[in-house]
């Protein structure tokens, strides 16, 4: 890795898509596919509902059946192979990324941190993987968002209102959990700035334990990694608790929606605007776009 001025985020992220970009088009491609058989899950039984069971068809349940049986068969395994080519990608550009950073710190011409070598250890190994998952993370993005689509093309065409009103409220939903976003940011950098920092000090523990011995400094140097560990301790649960708060926040917004998009679909199926095999296909996907 060049001595000089870091890459920005945007040049490290393409970087990264060029470096795996036939891998990654795969995977992101699978993966898409995957979510658009998740949507058309819960379309696919409104229409055995309508088609089959309520005019009590045989042949049509099983045909029906057949393809429902297909979907989830093309479902699972684009999702199999789709994740494992992503995951593939994200293994390769970690192992890159902590070569990259190793070279140029032992370079003489590197970084002059004055980190602890235990410190730079987990600082490497913990931005290595935080960036280059951004590759995996980008193709669920990809494929949520071409399932977003599909699913509001299928409900404006069954129902204005309840598109318009899925439409608006995920977008919401988002949003509103993005508040959350910084907060937990800023816990995660100060949980791994006290990690780096237990493992740096028990790095160099291990490393002058012997002329720790040799001055009976044992307890007094137990005791500062104690408080050490502690902090980084307390620094996790930091985190761990705002990602709880993230998930409560969106699960809760969530189920509002739910439950108004099962109203408006309840009252159009109870007026006979929506068959009951809508009614199920609407309210599937709007729990799918909730998720």
């Amino acid at each position: 890795m060049a001595c000089g001025a870091p890459p920005t985020g945007a040049r490290l992220i393409r970087r990264m898509l060029r470096r795996h970009r036939g891998r990654l088009a795969l995977s992101y491609t699978l993966l898409s596919i995957w979510q658009v058989c998740e949507a058309l899950v819960p379309v696919a039984i409104g229409v055995i509902i309508d088609r089959a069971i309520a005019p009590g068809d045989l042949t049509a349940f099983v045909v029906g059946a057949i393809v429902l049986t297909v979907l989830m068969a093309v479902l699972s395994l684009s999702y199999r192979f789709g994740a494992r080519l992503g995951f593939g990608a994200v293994q390769r550009e970690q192992h890159a990324l902590r070569l990259e950073i190793f070279n140029h710190v032992l370079d003489p011409d590197g970084a002059r941190t004055g980190l602890l070598a235990g410190e730079t250890v987990s600082v490497a190994t913990g931005d290595a993987l935080a960036v280059s998952t951004v590759v995996r993370q980008l193709g669920y993005a990809v494929s949520a968002l071409v399932a977003t689509v599909a699913s509001a093309v299928y409900l404006v065409w069954l129902d204005v209102a309840l598109g318009l009103l899925v439409l608006v409220g995920v977008p919401l939903i988002v949003a509103a959990s993005q508040l959350l976003s910084p907060v937990i940011a800023r816990r995660f950098g100060a949980e791994q700035a006290a990690v780096a920092g237990a493992s740096g000090m028990a790095t160099d523990l291990i490393q002058g334990m012997r002329p720790l011995k040799g001055v009976g400094a044992e307890r007094v140097a137990a005791q500062r990694y104690r408080r050490s560990s502690r902090s980084a301790e307390r620094a996790a649960l930091q985190t761990v608790r705002g990602w709880g708060a993230l998930s409560a926040a969106t699960t809760g917004l969530s189920g509002l929606l739910l439950a108004a998009v099962a109203l408006l679909a309840g009252s159009r199926a109870l007026s006979g605007e929506l068959s009951l095999g809508e009614f199920v296909a609407v309210v599937g996907l709007t729990q799918f776009l909730a998720e």
